[in-house]
């Protein structure tokens, strides 16, 4: 049962933080709502997991969605999952993925004057 609520949770969270037209503050409310969720049944770890995991199939999703950004993702990947690996600690990477997210937005926007 917990993990068809942690898997709900993750797809959620992952839809918003690769939707480019999502604002920071949607972002952010989905994030402290999940960990309102969470609180009452996760452990801490779970909890964790469930955060490193919505990097992950964020940055999935990115890639898909964006393919030409690719290599955007990977530069905010592929230091995360370097850090989980050998350090089993690593600061999630939200503002980046902001910041992507943002940047997206803006060239998909801006093609549409330019061209």
């Amino acid at each position: 049962m917990k993990n068809i609520i942690f898997n709900k949770l993750i797809q959620k969270a992952a839809i918003i933080w690769s939707d480019i037209e999502s604002e920071k503050a949607t972002k952010i409310q989905i994030l402290n709502t999940i960990k309102k969720r969470l609180e009452f049944f996760a452990t801490p770890q779970e909890e964790n997991d469930v955060k490193i995991e919505i990097v992950r199939q964020t940055c999935q999703r990115l890639k898909q969605m964006y393919p030409a950004y690719a290599k955007s993702v990977d530069d905010i990947l592929t230091p995360f999952e370097h850090h989980l690996r050998f350090d089993n600690l690593a600061v999630l990477p939200f503002k980046q993925i902001d910041s992507l997210t943002y940047r997206i937005f803006m060239n998909q926007n801006m093609m549409g004057f330019v061209g």
